[in-house]
């Protein structure tokens, strides 16, 4: 199993958040209702992990310092389509980002202070980062490719009837029926579960975000995806998602739960690469309150995370129903 590596991010009036702290874990959870900041959120931390996990290719501060601001416009500008400015919170003159080492302010432009802090041999430590959207454009430095895939990996391509091939650096989809496709126009499910296991799998990409990893598969898929990212994970990668799924999260928890209880794990037909220490996990609740939206740490444990926000709209529908019936 993998060892426990975090690095602290703190956020001052960047977007809808005033004041918010998030420690990226080797595998981060964001959960919340619609429209809170959670997209926003996780499209911010690609856009500094992506750049200042790459290592610079000079060593003097100074021109360290010019990189770091040139490549992060760049990359905020690529991923939200607007300048710095639009980034700050309404009514505040600038927004500030503190994380290992560099002190990040938002204005009509960027600049960086860098602290002793800092390494240029990157945040992390080098390497690729991808972004995987909702719809599975995949945002990222390099073509995706297939790796070597896990055993994991193979189950849930077994499970949604795809394999996976590599020609002339593009990547194909070979469905159940025989027909070969191209990534793009393979059908939404299997292009979800194709995008990700790639990521999952390549070797370039050590930091995979994943937007709705859920989308477009069924629950049996969205477990077993689940024990793809928990198989990474140990492998070394560090995982960061968002989700709205109370599958996603159930399983987190069997895998949390399981890394616990070895022999039933093993009852159960998980291997141990596919389960996970709770204090290789960081979950967060992001919600409304008032004009700002607010990260709420949920606390993991040999239980897991805390189901609340999932159990409370579960109740909700057992209370609609007993008013139908």
């Amino acid at each position: 199993m993998g060892k426990p590596q975090t690095a602290v991010i703190r956020l001052k009036n960047v977007g809808p958040f005033s004041d918010a702290y998030i420690e990226l874990r080797n595998l981060t959870i964001i959960i919340g209702r619609n429209s809170v900041g959670k997209s926003l959120l996780l499209s911010l931390l690609w856009s500094l992990v992506s750049t200042l996990a790459s290592k610079p290719e000079v060593r003097d501060i100074r021109e360290v310092k010019k990189a770091v601001e040139t490549g992060l416009e760049k990359r905020l500008r690529q991923v939200f389509g607007v300048s710095p400015r639009e980034l700050v919170r309404i009514g505040e003159a600038s927004a500030q980002i503190d994380v290992h080492g560099v002190r990040i302010t938002l204005t009509d432009s960027i600049s960086v202070e860098l602290d002793g802090n800092f390494s240029t041999d990157g945040m992390l430590g080098s390497g690729g980062a991808v972004f995987l959207s909702s719809n599975r454009i995949c945002t990222s430095e390099f073509a995706l490719h297939t790796g070597r895939l896990s055993e994991s990996a193979k189950r849930l391509l077994r499970d949604v009837g795809a394999e996976l091939e590599t020609q002339q650096g593009k990547l194909y989809v070979k469905t159940w029926s025989g027909k070969k496709l191209e990534l793009a126009h393979a059908p939404s499910g299997i292009r979800g579960v194709a995008a990700a296991v790639s990521a999952l799998s390549s070797e370039a990409a050590r930091f995979v975000f994943i937007e709705e990893p859920e989308a477009h598969l069924h629950p049996a898929a969205q477990r077993l995806l689940m024990r793809v990212v928990a198989e990474a994970v140990n492998s070394g990668k560090f995982v960061a998602m968002t989700t709205h799924s109370d599958y996603i999260i159930s399983e987190l928890n069997n895998l949390i739960t399981l890394s616990n209880a070895k022999d039933a794990a093993k009852r159960l037909g998980y291997r141990d690469a596919e389960v996970i220490k709770p204090e290789m996990v960081a979950a967060y609740l992001v919600k409304a309150e008032d004009s700002q939206a607010v990260v709420e740490r949920l606390e993991a444990d040999y239980a897991g995370i805390p189901e609340d926000e999932f159990t409370k709209v579960v109740e909700e529908i057992l209370e609609a129903r007993n008013e139908l019936y």
